[in-house]
């Protein structure tokens, strides 16, 4: 069993869907984070 985290990016400078570039950005906090899954929703397009 794992950890969920779960953040809000405001800018676009991380591409959230690739799970490489989300390790890539984790490893700066946490090293030794194995990314096992990213999902993300962009709720700027989000219809009301």
């Amino acid at each position: 069993m794992g950890d969920l985290y779960v953040g809000f990016n405001g800018g676009h400078s991380l591409h959230l869907p690739d799970p490489a570039a989300v390790e890539r950005a984790t490893s700066v906090f946490i090293p030794e984070a194995e990314i096992v899954q990213v999902d993300a929703h962009d709720w700027r397009t989000n219809e009301s």
